[in-house]
Order: C-alpha cells, then sequence, then structure tokens
C-alpha cells in the first residue's frame, strides 16, 4: 500500500470513529460511505499498476477528497456548536482592513473582470488533478509524492474545519448579484456553488490558499519554468477570487499559506531536470516563500489601486528583504544539462537551486501613483555536485561547481 493510500484509510477511520462518537444528522449513510472509501483505497492497493484497476486505483482519491468535503457540514456542527467567524472578522478588521478593502474593490469590479473571477475560483479542484495528472506523466514516484503531498493538505484542511468551523464572510443569495456584480458567467458560477457546495463551514483555514500552494510548488518542479509560471498564475487567480467574492476572511488564506508550509516542508518534492524526476531534500521551503513574496508585491499593488487613498506627495517608502531568487545563468546551465545527457549524472542547475538574495529600496512618492527612488539588489548562490563514472580505465569523478553572484543598481 502506498503512503499517500494509508493516508486515506488512516483519514476515511478516523472520520467514521469521529461519526460513531457524534452522531450526526445521517450519521449512518456517512458511516457506511467512509467506511466504504477506506475498504475500496485497501482494496485497489493489492491491485497492479496499469490497466483499468491501476488508473482507478491512481484517480480514487479525487473521488474520496470530494466526497468527504460534500459530507462534512453535520458532522462539523455536532462536533463543535459555536463559529470562528466573529473572531477572524475581528482580526481582518483590525488589522487587514485596508488590504480586504482594496482586494475587493480591486480595479472597480468591472463585470468582466468579475466573470473570469469567478471561474478561476469554480476550477478549484482542477489545478491539483492537473498537476497530478502531470506527476503521474512523469513516472509513479514523481506522481506518489504530489498524490500524498495534495491528500495532506486537504485532509488538514477539513480537519480545521472541523476544528475551527467558520463559514466566511459569504452574502446572503438574494444579495451577491447586486452586491458582487459580474455578468451572467458569475451568475452561472454562483447557481453551481449553491447546489454544489453541500459544505459550507469550510473558511478557516483557507483550503483554497493550501492546495494552491502545494499544486503550484509540485508543478514548478515537475514542468519547465514557462509551464511552472502558468501554474503559479492559476493558482494565485484561485488565491485571489476567495477574497474577491467574499468568501474567506484574509486572515484564513494566511492560516492556509502556514498550512501549506508546512505540508512542504515535511514532503518530499520531486524535481524536473534533463534526465527525468529526481527526489531533493533542500530548498523545500523555496515555494512558500515566492508565495509570500507574490503575496506582499499583490498587497502593495491593491493598496495603491484608486479604491484606497493615495498617500501623500513627497512620502517616502524605504523596505529592506530577504529573498529567493533563480538566476538566469543561460550557458551554465546549458553545459550542466549536456553533462548530465553525455554521462547519465543528475547534476543541479541553476533551475534547480535557489539564490539568496538581499535587497534594499528607498522611494519617494512623486504622484499619486508613482514612486521614484533606488533599489539595491545583493545576491549569491552556489551549485556544487560530483560523481562516480564508470569507464574503460576504471573509475572517474565528474565534479561541477558554479557561483553566481551579483550586485544590481538600478
Amino acid at each position: 500500500m502506498r503512503p499517500s493510500e494509508r493516508l486515506t484509510v488512516i483519514a476515511a477511520l478516523l472520520l467514521s470513529a469521529l461519526t460513531i462518537a457524534v452522531r450526526p444528522e445521517g450519521g449512518a449513510l456517512r458511516l457506511a460511505v467512509f467506511l466504504g472509501i477506506a475498504a475500496a483505497t485497501a482494496l485497489l492497493a493489492k491491485m497492479p499498476r496499469g490497466g483499468k484497476l491501476g488508473f482507478m486505483r491512481d484517480w480514487l482519491p479525487v473521488v474520496a477528497v470530494l466526497t468527504v468535503f460534500m459530507l462534512l457540514e453535520p458532522l462539523i456542527e455536532a462536533v463543535v456548536p459555536w463559529r470562528l467567524d466573529a473572531a477572524l472578522a475581528t482580526f481582518d478588521a483590525r488589522y487587514l482592513s485596508w488590504l480586504v478593502e482594496a482586494w475587493r474593490g480591486a480595479l472597480g469590479r468591472p463585470a468582466t473582470f468579475t466573470d473570469v473571477t469567478y471561474l478561476a475560483y469554480v476550477s478549484y479542484y482542477f489545478l491539483p488533478i492537473t498537476v497530478a495528472a502531470v506527476a503521474r506523466w512523469r513516472g509513479p514516484e514523481a506522481f506518489e509524492r504530489t498524490a500524498f503531498a495534495l491528500l495532506l493538505g486537504f485532509y488538514l484542511t477539513f480537519l480545521g474545519y472541523i476544528l475551527l468551523p467558520a463559514s466566511g464572510p459569504r452574502l446572503p443569495a438574494e444579495a451577491e448579484a447586486r452586491l458582487l456584480g459580474g455578468g451572467t458567467v458569475s451568475d452561472a458560477a454562483r447557481g453551481f456553488l449553491h447546489a454544489a457546495e453541500s459544505t459550507t463551514l469550510d473558511a478557516f483555514p483557507s483550503g483554497h490558499m493550501t492546495i494552491a500552494v502545494i499544486a503550484g510548488a509540485f508543478g514548478s518542479c515537475l514542468l519547465g519554468r514557462r509551464a511552472a509560471a502558468a501554474v503559479w498564475a492559476w493558482a494565485a487567480a484561485i488565491v485571489f477570487a476567495t477574497v474577491y467574492i467574499s468568501v474567506h476572511y484574509a486572515v484564513d488564506l494566511l492560516a492556509g499559506l502556514l498550512l501549506a508550509g508546512t505540508v512542504l516542508a515535511t514532503c518530499p518534492r520531486p524535481v524536473r531536470s534533463s534526465t527525468g524526476c529526481r527526489h531533493r531534500n533542500s530548498d523545500r521551503m523555496s515555494a512558500m516563500k515566492t508565495v509570500g513574496w507574490m503575496l506582499l508585491a499583490g498587497s502593495v499593488f491593491l493598496a495603491s489601486a484608486p479604491t484606497v487613498r493615495a498617500a501623500p506627495d513627497g512620502s517616502r517608502d524605504f523596505v529592506v528583504c530577504i529573498r529567493q531568487t533563480r538566476p538566469k545563468q543561460t550557458t551554465t546551465t546549458n553545459q550542466i544539462r549536456q553533462i548530465n545527457e553525455s554521462f547519465g549524472t543528475s547534476f543541479d542547475d541553476w533551475g534547480d537551486v535557489g539564490n539568496l538574495s538581499l535587497g534594499a529600496q528607498l522611494f519617494w512618492r512623486v504622484s499619486p501613483y508613482w514612486k521614484l527612488g533606488f533599489q539595491l539588489d545583493c545576491s549569491q548562490g552556489a551549485i556544487n555536485g560530483s560523481a562516480h563514472l564508470a569507464s574503460s580505465g576504471g573509475s572517474m569523478r565528474q565534479s561541477n561547481r558554479a557561483l553566481a553572484s551579483n550586485t544590481v543598481r538600478p
């Protein structure tokens, strides 16, 4: 039995035990379904790879996750009688009100933009399925690592829903069209969500944030740069939609990001290289750091939008940051890849190894939406590796070392 299958069996059995303990409405049906998921997973785990049964074995977790989510609401209500919404709303209002206001009013909420945002939101489940399909194409090891991390993210968010139930800042159905706007696509998406989301106590932590970040991190390991950028853009669109259409508090996203970072820190990820997917233990938190900086950049953008009062002219901003970058180093990377292809080695190239960067910025605001100033960016990183190769003259040691260092003063 694969680790991901054991994880699903354990989750289903724990939900079964919880159902027996708290006796929610429709408890008999839920108990039967949870036990059925555990039994089906254990049975298919004995099936060989390939063929129809192998396909069912690989994709049964999709059915399991969707089914469990749809059956959670009565179980949550039976376990915890109180709701966390008041505390979450208070946190947002006290610490993140400027961000939430700008977020929900981004670009003046034009109808077309709102329609696209709703499409991004309803595409939530397709993102992890797409990444898992790419991993399955890459090989069994890549697929198992990806499936385990995604399932762990789903089950941990479900645990959060049970222990810390909150419905989010949802609007009454009759007021959504008037207050959220959008066109025909938005109306259709809202109708679909009302019909499909039988569990609404699913705000904290944000599963959209957790799964989007995990899927983005694994997608970037499995795909090339452009495809990985597309996956991250998809993930960012899903995360943006959560607050924009008023289904999540901003603090939900912070909790989801923390949960995603925990999963990424504990789960090994496959890495795309010229010789296929391999395991990498280092830099597991780089994806979370990247998303954190993306959120910070997005917050700054939203804060400067016309819906928020701009800072007065002449104000100054000074920022110091540490970030993870990936230098291009095209020539060196190509040379390393040629070595890998020629000798069958698996040396890291600059597409695999991050570069620690220290930056400082000093800007003066010269207009409500423009700044002028200076930026200093210093970075340094290195890649090292060695491998023993068999040759007609005996064992040969091939080594690889490259250093990148730069200072930029735009």
